[in-house]
């Protein structure tokens, strides 16, 4: 489990840095050359926050408390993300109608947008974490088990104090 784990946290942190690219260029369909970009985190600041919800939650499960059902938390989160991100609509968001009304003066108005490749980006890497985490809700703790010979020479093994007097 901690080898997913582990993959699960550094993938919800490359995940989570492509919110910082720039996910599309919103023009205006009535004037010339009237266009701006807007990064990921101004479109939407719910996109923002799923991947530092599942890197906490990744690390709460190191504690091994309930570990599984944790993990399986993180990858719906991880999951919805990827939905929101999908639906997305850029030329419709808050800071697309705000960044044009600064633009052209007219209130309300909605520009069209052009995307890049980032949303693809943070739409793999989310489902890529949903795997992970899956991955890392079922896969099973292996833990060193003790050989017979290394059990008899522990001499902190109450039984081997114990036939050791007989």
């Amino acid at each position: 489990m901690n080898r997913y784990l582990n993959l699960t946290t550094l993938l919800a942190a490359a995940w989570w840095s492509t919110i910082l690219f720039t996910w599309a260029t919103i023009s205006d369909a009535h004037t010339d050359g009237t266009s701006f970009e807007l990064a990921g985190s101004e479109l939407s600041q719910t996109l923002v926050l799923t991947p530092a919800i599942v890197i906490l939650v990744a690390l709460i499960a190191r504690y091994r408390k309930i570990p599984n059902q944790i993990m399986i938390f993180a990858a719906l989160v991880a999951l919805w993300s990827a939905y929101l991100a999908f639906s997305l609509n850029p030329a419709a968001s808050p800071a697309a109608v705000d960044g044009l009304e600064k633009l052209t003066g007219i209130a309300g108005t909605v520009g069209t947008a052009s995307t890049t490749l980032a949303p693809t980006a943070y739409l793999v890497m989310s489902l890529g974490v949903v795997i992970l985490s899956v991955l890392a809700a079922f896969s099973r703790t292996s833990e060193p088990k003790k050989s017979a010979e290394k059990l008899e020479e522990d001499p902190s093994d109450p039984k081997s104090l114990w036939d050791s007097q007989n």
